[in-house]
C-alpha cells in the first residue's frame, strides 16, 4: 500500500516536470529543473517498494502549447539489483535532461 500511496504523489508531481509546455526559454527549463528535482525525492521515496529483478518503467510526453504531438516522448526501463533500490531518480534525471536539452535547442 506504501507503494501505491508514494506513487500516487509522485504521479501528482511529474506532471510539473511538461511545465516547459505552456512557456519557452531558459525560465522554463529552469521551473522544469526544480520540479523534477523534486520528483526525484519522492521518487526515491516509491522505489522503497520496489522489489529486486521487476521492471519498473517511466513514460513521459513533452507537449507544445496549442499542439497536439509530442515534441519529445519516450519510454524508459530500469531493473533494481536488489529490493528497495532507487531506480526511479536515474529515470527522473534522464527525462530531466532530456527536457532540458529539448527545451534549450535555438
Amino acid at each position: 500500500m506504501g507503494l501505491f500511496k508514494g506513487a500516487t504523489a509522485f504521479a501528482n508531481m511529474a506532471p510539473g516536470v511538461g511545465a516547459v509546455r505552456a512557456a519557452g526559454g531558459a525560465l522554463a527549463a529552469a521551473g522544469s529543473v526544480a520540479n523534477a528535482a523534486s520528483a526525484a525525492q519522492e521518487a526515491a521515496s516509491v522505489s522503497k517498494g520496489v522489489k529486486a529483478k521487476s521492471e519498473v518503467s517511466f513514460e513521459y510526453k513533452l507537449m507544445a502549447a496549442g499542439n497536439p504531438a509530442a515534441v519529445l516522448s519516450d519510454a524508459i526501463k530500469a531493473k533494481p539489483a536488489a529490493d528497495g533500490e532507487d531506480v526511479m531518480t536515474p529515470l527522473v534525471q534522464q527525462v530531466a535532461q532530456a527536457v532540458i536539452t529539448q527545451v534549450t535547442k535555438p
